[in-house]
């Protein structure tokens, strides 16, 4: 009996320290079920706008990459020997200042194969830009080492002549059956 009275005592004396901590907890747990309750309430909402990022950036950075591609002025827009841009550099980089929207006016330039050949390409594209913005903000200008999508007009000419000249000759085709007229068969609508 003695020992039943102590483990009571024991348990009361216990259960009195604890329960400072016990309502503590207690509030926290109603706390804690409250904001899961709302969490689980509005749940596609917080997350749907991360989720739209996460899908829509990869096709941004396609986008950027596709613009970089787009503005980059490569080896074929430069006199090999002196770096300065030829006309039909000059034709592309008027194009793009002109046609491209004001944020996406950014120049790449492809990278040549010394670093005194580079620096006369871009300071070739800075007196072609000055000359053909003479008022406004100018575009940035990069050193990019992504080749632009481009060939030569000697081979796209050729590219073009093979092409033309690998496609058949155009035959009309004889008819058959021979006759003249129109065929007969079962045509529909009549009295």
């Amino acid at each position: 009996m003695l020992k039943r009275f102590l483990a009571a005592s024991a348990a009361i004396t216990m259960s009195a320290v604890a329960v400072p901590a016990a309502q503590a907890d207690w509030w926290s747990f109603w706390k804690s079920l409250h904001i899961d309750r709302q969490r689980n309430t509005d749940w596609p909402k917080p997350f749907s706008g991360m989720d739209a990022r996460s899908v829509q950036e990869p096709f941004d950075i396609m986008v950027a990459n596709g613009w970089q591609l787009h503005h980059t002025l490569g080896d074929s827009l430069f006199s090999p020997n002196t770096g300065n841009l030829s006309p039909a550099g000059e034709n592309k980089l008027a194009d793009i200042l002109r046609y491209s929207p004001p944020s996406r006016r950014v120049l790449f330039v492809k990278q040549a194969g010394s670093e005194e050949l580079t620096a006369a390409r871009v300071e070739s594209v800075q007196l072609a830009i000055s000359r053909l913005t003479p008022s406004g903000e100018l575009p940035q200008l990069f050193v990019s080492t992504t080749e632009a999508p481009l060939n030569s007009g000697q081979y796209q000419t050729a590219l073009n002549r093979a092409l033309r000249d690998s496609m058949p000759k155009p035959r009309i085709p004889e008819a058959a059956g021979g006759g003249a007229g129109g065929g007969g068969g079962a045509g529909g609508g009549g009295p």
